[in-house]
C-alpha cells in the first residue's frame, strides 16, 4: 500500500463561506457541464451547493470522463474524477447519517471521509476519487480541459477479490 500514489493533483481551495451540515444519505444529481472557448470546463457552483453532490461529464472526441463535485463539511468545494479505480464505479453517495460524514462508492461500498477523502473502510480505500485543481469565478467551477485530457487512472497494484 505504501507504493500507491494516493493523489497526483492538489484540489482547489475555494470555500463557500459556511459549513455544510449533512444529516441524510444523498445520491448524485446529474448536472451538465459546458466547455468554454478557452478550453475550460465550467460547472455551475450553485447547483453543487443546492444538490449537495453532482455528477457531470467531460466529453470530447473519444474522451468521456465522469466528474463529481460536492461541498466538504467545512465548506470547501471538492472536484474529483468520479471514478473508483479498482472497482471501476462512477457513482457515489454522501452518507451524513453518522458521526463521520462519508463519501461512499455505490459499487464496492468503500467509504472515505468527506473532509479529506481519507479511507475509512472497504476494498478500495487507497484509491479515493482523485481531486482536480480548479478555480471559481462568477459562480462557476472552472477546470482546464488539459488536465482532463491527460488523466490516466492510477495503476492498481493488487487485485481486489470482491
Amino acid at each position: 500500500g505504501s507504493q500507491i500514489p494516493r493523489t497526483r493533483y492538489s484540489g482547489g481551495t475555494y470555500n463557500i463561506g459556511k459549513d455544510m451540515n449533512y444529516e441524510d444519505v444523498i445520491g448524485m444529481t446529474k448536472v451538465d457541464s459546458q466547455i468554454l472557448d478557452n478550453d475550460i470546463l465550467s460547472i455551475p457552483l450553485d447547483k453543487v451547493i443546492r444538490d449537495k453532490i453532482i455528477y457531470s461529464e467531460y466529453i470530447k472526441d473519444k474522451i468521456r470522463l465522469p466528474l463529481m463535485s460536492y461541498i466538504s463539511p467545512s465548506g470547501r468545494v471538492v472536484l474529483t474524477f468520479s471514478f473508483c479505480e479498482p472497482c471501476r464505479s462512477e457513482t457515489f453517495r454522501i452518507d451524513g447519517t453518522g458521526k463521520d460524514k462519508r463519501l461512499v462508492c455505490e459499487t464496492c461500498n468503500t467509504n472515505w471521509r468527506l473532509s479529506d477523502l481519507r479511507g475509512i473502510y472497504g476494498g478500495c480505500v487507497d484509491y479515493p476519487p482523485e481531486e482536480i485543481p480548479y478555480t471559481v469565478e462568477n459562480g462557476q467551477i472552472l477546470v482546464s480541459t488539459q488536465i482532463l485530457i491527460e488523466y490516466v487512472p492510477r495503476e492498481v497494484l493488487e487485485f481486489i477479490d470482491m
